[in-house]
């Protein structure tokens, strides 16, 4: 379930503006540690805490979706991803005495 940003206070283009800055921040703050990316956490306030929730959520449902979109067309491509397997050399037959 995705949080509601919408208190009143900020448009649409705003909360999705605070929620990417949001996200920014952490990812800066990952290389860090999980010590730096509970500092920031803490440094935002509730409607960033939400706006940011909401951005990740849908980015994530983004990736979701578009993962397994993805994933189908290579299989209907025959496995694009995939190395192809080497030929075998052809079987010699060998006359026994």
């Amino acid at each position: 379930m995705r949080p509601d940003p919408t208190d009143g206070t900020l448009d649409f283009e705003s909360q999705a503006q605070a929620g990417a800055r949001v996200a920014s921040r952490l990812a800066d703050a990952i290389p860090n540690g999980p010590e730096a990316t509970m500092e920031v956490s803490r440094s935002l306030t509730n409607t960033e805490i939400v706006c940011g929730l909401s951005f990740l959520a849908t980015v994530l449902e983004i990736a979701s979706v578009s993962t397994k979109t993805l994933s189908e067309v290579q299989k209907e491509r025959g496995g694009l991803l995939s190395t192809p397997k080497p030929k075998q050399p052809a079987r010699r037959w060998l006359r026994w005495n």
